[in-house]
């Protein structure tokens, strides 16, 4: 039996835990470090440890967004063990590029270019989540050299269908959702613009529901709200997440239309955002921005797409409103056959079987 030694920490959804899931319910021996420690003496003892489990360790995984863990990643490759490297996301490109966190020429940012630089280069077997996100990233990271890569897409847990109740004829207010954090990618600005174009242009009722994660960041938008005389048409969540418990029910019960992003960087018009693969499993219609990452697994027979401009989101949003439910419930059924060959645990499960040859039972 082979050893696993997984570096980092469990971030975000899904998809280490799953990768964890997966190595364990096939009885593989796997080991890890996900403890981080303020304390001096605790942290020099921590990394005395992952270097035991890395010598002991036949192969060594970096999973999804754990590229600032490069003690382990380089001792793994000065150890030549197998490295596999899950590459969901250029810590670069998300703290100095997209949320502007950091400055581009700063010491902090070329460590962070620095990072996501040897997280390709160093390794064995090298994961991206679609083929427009890992030549973007390639790009970015000035790596000119052909390097070879796998796709392993973003893996979405199953989730109850939505109810659907303005096409359903349940309901006469035509209900839109957005979730997410409050970054540039999302282009949540041009939403909340094309709301007020909506509301002039349209008889039907309609409210927006907007979920973030973080009141703070939050309040520039409801000022925008407010700006805008749209205080009735929007509201704004900061409490209720998938994590929580709290979104998966109300989606359920309220959302007629799933929102995506809508940013104009180069970055929103290339990555396929989580949300779209929720709403997919959720079998609830989508709308979106143009985005590379998106069309390489959604036609507009699936999904509704669109510019990112504000009275282009709006007049799709009144086509939107008018179509017929047997048309929505033909799109969704399609959108959720996708979910299911591409975005679902047993999918995630193929692709990592396909993609890890080198992990067998011995």
């Amino acid at each position: 039996m082979k050893n696993i030694y997984i570096i980092g920490r469990v971030i975000g959804n899904y998809r280490t835990q799953n990768l964890v899931k997966f190595l364990l319910d096939r009885e593989f021996k796997i080991s890890f470090s996900f403890q981080e420690n303020r304390s001096i003496l605790l942290r020099i003892l921590n990394k005395l440890i992952s270097f035991v489990f890395i010598i002991q360790s036949d192969i060594v995984i970096l999973p999804a967004m754990c590229n600032k863990y490069q003690y382990e990643l380089i001792l793994a490759k000065f150890l030549r063990k197998e490295v596999i490297v899950d590459f969901y996301l250029s810590i670069y490109d998300t703290l100095v590029l997209d949320r502007q966190k950091v400055k581009k020429n700063s010491k902090e940012g070329r460590k962070y270019l620095s990072y996501d630089r040897k997280c390709i280069n160093m390794a064995s077997k090298l994961f991206f989540l679609n083929k427009a996100e890992a030549f973007y990233y390639l790009r970015l990271m000035n790596i000119e050299k052909d390097v070879d890569f796998q796709i392993i897409p973003i893996c979405v847990e199953s989730k109850n269908k939505c109810s659907l109740p303005y096409s359903n004829g349940h309901s006469e207010v035509f209900k839109i959702c957005w979730w997410g954090s409050y970054i540039p990618l999302h282009g949540l600005e041009e939403i909340i613009e094309a709301m007020y174009l909506l509301k002039e242009r349209s008889t039907t009722q309609f409210h927006l529901y907007i979920f973030g994660t973080d009141e703070e960041k939050s309040k520039p938008y409801r000022e925008l709200i407010l700006s805008y005389n749209l205080e009735k048409e929007i509201s704004i969540d900061n409490s209720s997440t998938f994590n929580n418990g709290k979104l998966g029910p109300f989606l359920v019960e309220n959302c007629d239309l799933v929102l995506g992003n809508f940013g104009d960087s180069e970055k929103a018009k290339t990555v396929l955002v989580n949300k779209l693969v929720d709403g997919a499993a959720m079998r609830a219609p989508i709308l979106t921005g143009y985005s590379k990452g998106a069309q390489e697994y959604f036609s507009s027979q699936e999904i509704y797409f669109v510019d990112n401009k504000p009275l282009d989101i709006g007049l799709k949003l009144i086509e939107i409103m008018k179509e017929s439910n047997e048309k929505i419930i033909e799109r969704t059924n399609l959108s959720y056959s996708k979910y299911l060959q591409f975005f679902s645990v047993d999918a995630y499960y193929s692709n990592l079987t396909s993609a890890l040859p080198s992990i067998k039972k011995s």
